[in-house]
């Protein structure tokens, strides 16, 4: 049989060695625009290459029209990713939260183990080739290739182009309106785990600082979304997983009424303030240190700011009350906010196929028989730390797999 598949990204590339280990005398062609297969593996991890994660499940994901995502989990877990890494000659090696990166802690290394592999298998690798037309010959799938003209048929077709995000990557949706000759209908992408714009003398203020906090996205008074994780605040506005991950709550151009709120204490950490400064009233210590057991210096002279504390100020000087409002205010970080930083910024994108038109357990399409999908072109969206590659890997191995059967 011969197969096309159309974007060389991870989930086109799983999917094409799968098809071989299927039936190694299957034909399989995989075009892609960009002259080198895998340009956005290339930048995972900033470049350690953060392959997947020990905590994804059918429950980590997001999608502006949610299906059960169980299907896939099931046949293609983390675990299993690591075996077919290791098969691959790419063993991992996982961190205490769950984190997996391969032991070699490059993507180019990589890439270009599977470069190596498709070539390995017989894989026909079209790079430069941008596929701009899908037609149908009886029930097989023509392409048109830019400059190239036409392709033979194809028995099977995959679709794993990927999303809007990283243009400057080579990311390129133009070819889903030929999906419109199906009845395939795209949810229009959202940019996501992107940074945020934001303006306000606490940005200046806190140029640099890291911390972790619980982060909210309000709109007016409706709470759309909410995370924990390290925020980096920037001259721009705000980064790090825990902004990332929130951030396709936020238009990139309709951020009106948008606020965020960032809890700087936490759980645990409003009860080891609440601990340590108990321990210390009525005494000659200072304030300040009651906060910078746990939060940045940075933060915490800002916050002194606010509260028209002199940083020598004693615990003997603050009352219960006192302190009380104190911590509310560092619990309600309230942050007005200009929108994300759109496509050129993002590392992913939410929308994309709608997961009621593939079946999850083949990702076949519903609408054409003989056509499958994988990977950011569907609409799901994974946090940090790996979970969008495990999307990739998982749903590219179950439509070469099953595509092959």
């Amino acid at each position: 049989m011969n197969f096309g598949i159309i974007g060389a990204g991870p989930a086109g590339i799983f999917s094409a060695l799968m098809i071989k280990e299927q039936n190694p005398e299957n034909t399989v062609v995989i075009f892609d625009g960009n002259q080198k297969i895998g340009r956005k593996l290339f930048a995972t991890g900033n470049g350690r290459c953060n392959i997947t994660n020990m905590n994804a499940g059918p429950e980590s994901y997001y999608s502006v029209k949610p299906e059960d995502l169980s299907p896939v989990f099931s046949q293609f877990g983390p675990a299993a990713i690591r075996n077919k890494l290791n098969e691959l000659g790419i063993p991992t090696v996982q961190t205490e939260d769950g984190w997996v990166y391969p032991q070699s802690y490059s993507a180019a290394n990589v890439v270009q183990i599977l470069t190596d592999a498709l070539q390995y298998a017989g894989v026909e690798v079209r790079s430069g080739a941008k596929v701009t037309k899908i037609t149908m010959s009886g029930v097989k799938f023509v392409l048109t290739v830019e400059g190239a003209g036409s392709t033979k048929p194809f028995d099977r077709l995959i679709l794993t182009s990927g999303s809007r995000a990283f243009p400057q990557l080579g990311a390129n949706t133009s070819i889903l309106s030929e999906l419109f000759q199906f009845g395939h209908r795209d949810l229009p992408f959202i940019p996501a785990l992107a940074p945020i714009s934001a303006k306000g003398d606490i940005f200046k203020a806190l140029q640099g600082v890291r911390v972790d906090a619980e982060v909210t996205v309000l709109q007016g008074k409706n709470e759309l979304g909410s995370c924990f994780g390290n925020v980096i605040f920037n001259d721009y506005g705000l980064n790090g997983p825990g902004i990332m991950n929130v951030s396709h709550l936020i238009s990139d151009k309709e951020a009106k009424d948008y606020m965020l709120r960032l809890n700087f204490v936490p759980g645990d950490l409003k009860r080891e303030l609440d601990g340590f400064f108990y321990q210390h009233i009525n005494r000659d210590y200072p304030y300040r240190s009651v906060y910078l057991s746990v939060l940045p210096g940075k933060l915490v002279e800002y916050f002194f700011k606010i509260w028209k504390l002199d940083w020598e100020t004693s615990c003997r000087r603050i009352d219960s009350r006192t302190f009380r409002v104190h911590l509310k205010r560092l619990e309600n970080g309230l942050m007005p906010i200009e929108g994300n930083r759109g496509f050129n910024f993002a590392q992913a994108a939410a929308g994309g196929i709608p997961l009621s038109e593939v079946d999850l357990h083949t990702m076949q399409s519903r609408k054409q028989k003989g056509l499958y999908f994988a990977g950011e072109v569907l609409d799901v969206l994974g946090p940090c730390g790996g979970y969008n590659l495990t999307w990739a890997i998982a749903t590219g191995m179950i439509a070469g797999q099953s595509s092959a059967a």
